[in-house]
């Protein structure tokens, strides 16, 4: 089904996992493989202020903010270095595309990581794998170890609307929400789950919040492009595609750009 593949792209896409081939030098993607070499050589400081430069440009990175999250845990002695550097070779595996060096990087981390976050890295690239099962075993855990963990609840809301099941996919935007109001994520999983079950404007709403909460939300413009298209607007769904397609390029992100460009060309044959 068409629109099962699209979501499942976009969701991918607004989880902060690379698709990028050959990001442009000082992009984000690019800036943050820099930082994560930096780490896993060992050099913190510099890595740190790296990954601060990206988030004066994008305040929402989450390689950035996880990041600098885990060198303070670092410098408070809460991880050791050696499982500070293997949490960065793992999320460095990802941007390389080597999905399964990344879960053997992440599965010895887990015995030196105390928080839950390691467990949202490898359900993460149990997604990657093509193994939402898995990646949602790695997110209830997580919960399990803290009940509040918003990303568990992001990444399960992500996740079940990849695999359609809007109704788990509500529940847990609803939960992230609960926990930060201003989650543009969960927003955007709310409107990819409202546009599946055929509730357009119920969509555009929860797309427009997104995007009040997060401006530069590309993916957030591409699904309510897409909204606007399957409602026959085709103005509207040219405008938020190309918003989508120049933020995208901007942050070097190469998948999305060419993922717009293909609805961009769908929608102009509409016309």
């Amino acid at each position: 089904m068409r629109v099962t593949i699209v979501y499942f792209l976009i969701v991918l896409l607004s989880s902060n996992i690379s698709f990028a081939d050959s990001p442009r030098a000082n992009t984000t993607l690019e800036l943050n493989q820099q930082g994560l070499s930096l780490g896993v050589n060992g050099e913190f400081d510099k890595a740190k202020e790296t990954f601060q430069k990206i988030l004066i440009e994008d305040r929402f990175d989450y390689t950035s903010t996880r990041c600098l999250d885990l060198i303070d845990q670092f410098q408070d002695q809460k991880i050791s270095r050696d499982c500070l550097i293997l949490i960065f070779q793992g999320l460095l595996s990802i941007y390389q595309f080597k999905y399964q060096d990344a879960l053997n990087m992440f599965d010895k981390a887990k015995g030196c990581s105390k928080d839950e976050m390691i467990l949202n890295d490898i359900g993460s690239v149990y997604v990657l794998l093509g193994n939402p099962n898995e990646a949602i075993k790695c997110f209830q855990k997580a919960i399990s170890i803290n009940p509040d963990s918003l990303e568990a609840y992001l990444r399960l809301s992500e996740v079940n609307m990849a695999l359609e099941n809007t109704d788990l996919a509500i529940k847990y935007a609803k939960k992230a929400l609960s926990l930060d109001p201003g989650s543009a994520r969960a927003y955007m999983c709310l409107g990819g789950a409202y546009f599946v079950l055929g509730k357009k404007n119920d969509a555009l709403v929860y797309y427009k919040r997104a995007l009040q909460n997060n401006p530069n939300f590309a993916e957030a413009y591409l699904g309510l492009g897409l909204a606007y298209a399957d409602m026959g607007d085709v103005k509207q769904a040219i405008d938020n595609i190309n918003k989508a397609k120049d933020i995208a390029g901007q942050r070097g992100d190469q998948g999305l750009v060419d993922m717009s460009d293909q609805f961009l060309n769908e929608s102009s044959s509409d016309e």
